[in-house]
């Protein structure tokens, strides 16, 4: 029994209403309240652990895919970093200048149409090594800023350097490039910015990446050349030039990998040359070929599509497809493998 709270009449435990005062009867029972009071305890707990791991999500996801500031993504494309947050394309003051390197305004600038042909060969989206959109070049314009145009041009269409001349928000802001191509097409291979320093390649582009030697390619980072390789037996040139003896299962070969690029950005592979030597096991990996093969051997190879055979001495380059070229100026004591179309000085 208990009492009414309003008439103070005893009444059953289970009544919901009072028989004398016909009053509600208010929960007394103290067990009953502990429940209800550690049900809500319960259900505030829960939902303030939902709330802080959807906070933490949320934070996790901003850091991965959300806004980093461009100049933090640039500069992560500069020093090689891994894991980096991939965005649609860096700001346009983040990889350019208010003013030019040069007196530009005493030079004379590149005739339009020339211009127009350079900025229609580089169309499309150039991404570095890490897979981030870094520019995307169509219609005369760069990240959709109208480039004005083209002073200090350097070299010809299938290589060279320019300062470009881009209009901001009003106002000119310039942008040091270097291209090389890298098929028939004239489709470039690299684009460079001078400056920042940043290698920029077509996303879409993987044919010109075609013949290798043990393992390595054109175009691969130190990185993944240590991954291959391992560390290289010998460093010339200020570091830019890997000489190996031997791979990392210790089988002897002779190969020299060469970072320096035309544009003084030396951060992939340039070239590779096959050096001979009395055990050499390394060759061209597509073709099979090194340097005791004949060159009539490589002028027949169907890995290639060389037009006759190379000459011994030449500092030709001979064109094998994909944007890729073999030079035979040091045959048979060196063939090398590079992305570089003009000849050897």
């Amino acid at each position: 029994m208990r009492r009414c709270p309003n008439c103070g009449k005893e009444v059953n435990n289970t009544a919901k209403f009072c028989p004398y005062c016909s009053k509600p009867l208010l929960e007394t029972d103290e067990k009953k309240v502990k429940e209800q009071s550690q049900a809500g305890s319960d259900k505030m707990f829960f939902l303030t652990l939902l709330c802080i791991l959807a906070v933490a999500v949320g934070i996790f996801f901003y850091f991965r895919k959300g806004p980093v500031s461009v100049e933090q993504t640039v500069r992560n494309s500069v020093v090689g970093l891994k894991n980096k947050v991939g965005i649609k394309a860096v700001g346009i003051d983040d990889i350019t200048v208010p003013h030019p390197t040069s007196d530009v305004s005493a030079k004379q600038a590149m005739k339009k149409n020339n211009l127009s042909d350079i900025l229609r060969s580089c169309s499309g989206g150039w991404y570095d090594s890490e897979g981030n959109l870094i520019l995307t070049i169509e219609n005369n314009t760069i990240n959709k800023n109208k480039v004005i145009a083209g002073y200090d041009i350097d070299g010809g269409f299938i290589i060279g350097t320019g300062t470009l001349e881009i209009e901001v928000k009003g106002q000119p802001r310039y942008m040091r490039i270097g291209w090389m191509q890298g098929d028939a097409k004239g489709n470039r291979s690299t684009l460079a910015i001078i400056g920042p320093n940043i290698l920029m390649h077509k996303k879409d582009t993987t044919d010109w990446k075609y013949e290798s030697v043990a393992g390595v390619s054109l175009n691969m980072t130190k990185d993944q050349v240590k991954d291959i390789l391992g560390e290289p037996s010998v460093l010339a040139e200020n570091g830019n030039v890997w000489r190996y003896t031997q791979n990392k299962r210790k089988k002897q070969i002779g190969v020299d990998v060469d970072f320096r690029s035309p544009f003084g950005i030396n951060d992939e592979v340039n070239s590779i040359t096959l050096i001979h030597t009395a055990f050499n096991f390394a060759h061209f990996d597509k073709s099979g070929l090194n340097n005791n093969n004949t060159l009539e051997e490589y002028g027949e190879s169907s890995a290639y599509s060389m037009r006759g055979t190379p000459r011994q001495g030449s500092r030709e380059s001979y064109d094998i497809g994909h944007g890729e070229y073999l030079k035979f100026s040091e045959y048979p004591h060196a063939i090398t493998l590079t992305n570089y179309p003009y000849e050897d000085k």
